[in-house]
């Protein structure tokens, strides 16, 4: 779908090209939870339906009672169809510039961030004008739900953004007498006695893959995951070439890469030349 889009693109002036990708748009699935978001928006913000807000069917009547209903689902319904237009438009542009990998990949944070938005705008923001005034049994300043608030969510915000930043980085590459380390998120430690086989592989030749328990980002994947029903321990980008592949004497696969082909090439002569010491291992 996208390839057609590109070949397209170079014939077509700047609105054939907005049409056909418009087009693209609303046949994709990308779309769904933009469109639901949306759908939640008209039924809680328009026809009043505040029941659909989480936690408020469930809210003892004494404290349901102080609650401004209308003025809740009418900002719920704001804030619900902003997002799901900002999704619907996210598709368009990403599928515009054929980086749809990307959309899908910070989908999960933008919706972690918007929830944690939402909760610091009726629980801090808003909290006064929720509450109808002969509430007298908030026990807490605005000032200290305000400083809670930011911290949970600087933590939900800047959590997934760690992770990311840690997954993506490149390990540092450790080679002694005996050992080859990998620093970093899931790090690996091979010991040169254990290993049976080292060679190195095209990325064509790499099998299908399933993440079991490990990061995976763009064309990043590291820790574990399974081939062939067996598992394995991956630390590479994909779509370069070469790729080391370490088989240890108890079946444990090992394969690893760098973004850059040289430093690949380089790591795997180091190994080379360190595995001498121990001629067992095969290559």
């Amino acid at each position: 779908m996208f390839v057609n889009i590109l070949i397209i693109k170079s014939k077509l002036n700047v609105m054939d090209k907005i049409v056909i990708v418009i087009e693209q748009v609303f046949k994709s699935k990308d779309i769904i939870a933009g469109v639901v978001f949306i759908l939640i928006a008209i039924v809680v913000g328009v026809f009043k339906q505040t029941w659909l807000i989480a936690g408020i069917n469930t809210m003892p009547k004494k404290e349901l009672a102080k609650l401004d209903l209308e003025y809740l689902g009418k900002w719920f319904g704001i804030f619900f169809g902003i997002f799901g237009g900002a999704m619907i438009l996210c598709v368009f542009i990403c599928m515009y510039l054929n980086v749809m990998n990307y959309y899908r990949s910070f989908m999960g944070f933008a919706v972690m961030a918007f929830c944690a938005f939402i909760i610091l705008y009726f629980n801090v923001i808003k909290r006064k004008r929720i509450y109808n005034k002969n509430d007298t049994g908030q026990t807490q300043s605005v000032n200290v739900l305000a400083k809670k608030w930011l911290i949970i969510i600087a933590v939900v915000i800047i959590a997934p953004v760690g992770f990311i930043y840690f997954g993506y980085k490149e390990p540092k590459v450790i080679i002694d007498t005996n050992t080859f380390k990998l620093k970093g998120m899931y790090g690996m430690n091979i010991t040169f006695t254990e290993i049976s086989k080292i060679d190195t592989i095209v990325w064509r030749e790499m099998p299908a893959m399933r993440r079991t328990n490990g990061f995976s980002f763009s064309k990043v994947c590291r820790g574990y995951f399974t081939a062939d029903g067996k598992k394995v321990h991956l630390s590479i980008h994909s779509g370069v070439s070469p790729v080391i592949r370490i088989v240890e004497k108890n079946g444990s696969v090992y394969y690893i890469n760098r973004k850059n082909a040289t430093d690949t090439r380089q790591i795997f002569k180091k190994i080379k030349i360190n595995q001498t010491a121990y001629p067992h291992v095969s290559s």
